[in-house]
Parts: C-alpha cells; structure tokens; sequence
C-alpha cells in the first residue's frame, strides 16, 4: 500500500485539480475583451458570471478572463466580448503512478 491509497478518490470522481464546486460539465475558457471595453471590464466580468462562467482569473492587462462554463455561445453574446475560445486541459500522472 502506498501513502497516496487513502487519498484515492472514488471512480467518476471530477479530475485533480478541479474545485469540490466545479461541475465537470463545465469547459474551460478563455474570454477575449474588445479594446472598448477594457475600461470597464468588471461590467464584461459580471455580466460573464451571470450567464454561468465561473471566473478564475481576469487578466486586464492582456484584456482576458479565464474560467469554466457550460455554454460558449451564451458567452460571445455579451457585450465586450471579442472571442470565446475552449482551453484544452491536460492532466500529467503522478510520478508514481506506472508508465502506461
């Protein structure tokens, strides 16, 4: 037995790194603002939560939110958004796990 069997979780268990809310329905994404909106991106991040976005980071330097969502299409339809775009996940096994 190793130290990390008690940590396992069950099977259909969502993915590590994933929070004990996030719903694995949700797609990662990343939200482009427009340059007219940058001013006022918490209005674009707000409106972007009310339609189901779980924001985890808004960048406004670079005019960008990144974060999970049910629906991309919901997305583009805010005002301010220039592109929705999925973010492709990888998960990396544990150094201990064997080579497959």
């Amino acid at each position: 037995m190793t130290p990390h069997d008690d940590d396992e979780p069950p099977a259909g268990t969502p993915a590590e790194g994933r929070g004990e809310d996030d719903d694995p329905t949700l797609s990662s994404v990343s939200v482009t603002v427009d340059e007219e909106h940058l001013a006022d991106m918490s209005r674009v991040v707000e409106a972007l939560r009310e339609r189901g976005m779980q924001v985890e980071a808004v960048l406004e330097g670079l005019g960008m939110v990144t974060g999970r969502a049910p629906d991309t299409e919901v997305l583009r339809q805010v005002e301010g958004v220039s592109a929705v775009d999925a973010v492709m996940e990888r998960h990396v096994p544990p150094p201990e796990d064997e080579i497959q």
